[in-house]
């Protein structure tokens, strides 16, 4: 029964989100962002390769339409061509949306692996293995960024349709046996990495993520000290490291490009007999209403002069 719970969390682990749903759009969109202009350079490289291939096919020596293998082989080609012009201005729109984005690779997934099946199935016919099968499945777990457990079904999905098709050839039947044995091997090393590169990326992003947000935190907690530092606990007024750091420093650096500056020193009258009479807490009230008084005095009789602080000293 424990091995039974092991496995279902393990499952339940490849085929979920592994982080918290609150980062679940920065990650997928730095997934997005990070692999974005890869995935175009590689549609626009087999949307390349496809027009190559129709060419060639196309002016070799003899009507295409004399040999169906080869008005085959154009088809398949002409099929992805058109399907790769469709995906490339849905695949720019998507780059802000992964939602969309997961949905538009799907689908471009799906249809590469057809092509996949198709191509496998016409060189098998010509008496060749399937080195297109072998070689952009792991280029497919590479590149296309969309979620681990949807690529591995499409990988095994892929892999039964090529062996079924490419088995119920002549060359097929020869070579039953290196056929399964490689096309399984590319299978399973194609969804391992899929999950690899997917995690790992995601990982990265997380661990970004988090440091930023531990950054953003320290330098606000560094923002409050240092300003704490500089405030007088009791009247929350600036105290004399405030008045060096604010105001002589920029003075001694600046001096008269400053403009003007004046200085108001006052002093509260008979403040020790009232604090010896009525207690140091009522001290502290008397300082603090001075402090309110003097703050919002200030600041309405000279706001011309955007004067915006008082200094206890």
């Amino acid at each position: 029964m424990k091995t039974f719970y092991k496995l279902k969390d393990k499952l339940h682990f490849l085929t979920h989100f592994p982080y918290e749903e609150t980062y679940r759009d920065q990650l997928e969109y730095g997934l997005i962002s990070k692999n974005y202009r890869t995935e175009r350079v590689i549609a626009f490289v087999m949307m390349f390769m496809q027009i190559f291939m129709i060419l060639v096919f196309t002016l070799r020596p003899g009507n295409i339409f004399y040999s169906r293998r080869r008005l085959r082989y154009v088809i398949t080609y002409a099929l992805l061509l058109i399907g790769i012009l469709v995906f490339l201005p849905i695949h720019k729109r998507s780059k802000v949306n992964w939602r969309i984005h997961t949905k538009v690779c799907t689908a471009f997934s799906i249809l590469l692996s057809l092509w996949i099946v198709s191509i496998s199935y016409l060189d098998s016919i010509g008496g060749v293995s399937i080195i297109v099968y072998c070689s952009i499945l792991p280029i497919m777990a590479t590149f296309i960024v969309i979620p681990s457990h949807i690529l591995s079904l499409l990988f095994i999905f892929t892999c039964i349709l090529t062996d079924c098709m490419v088995l119920s050839t002549t060359y097929g039947k020869e070579n039953t046996f290196s056929i399964l044995i490689n096309s399984i091997f590319i299978c399973l090393f194609s969804i391992i990495y899929a999950y690899r590169i997917y995690y790992t990326s995601l990982l990265n992003a997380y661990d970004k993520i988090i440091i930023e947000q531990k950054n953003n935190q320290l330098e606000t907690v560094n923002k409050e000290l240092d300003m704490l530092s500089m405030t007088d606990a009791l009247t929350a007024l600036g105290n004399r490291r405030y008045l060096e750091e604010v105001v002589k420093s920029p003075l001694e650096k600046y001096g008269v490009h400053m403009g003007s500056l004046t200085v108001l020193i006052l002093d509260i009258d008979n403040f020790k007999q009232y604090n010896d009479r009525y207690g140091h807490l009522q001290g502290d009230v008397c300082l603090q209403a001075v402090a309110s008084f003097l703050t919002s005095f200030m600041i309405f009789m000279l706001f011309d002069t955007e004067v915006r602080s008082l200094y206890l000293l």
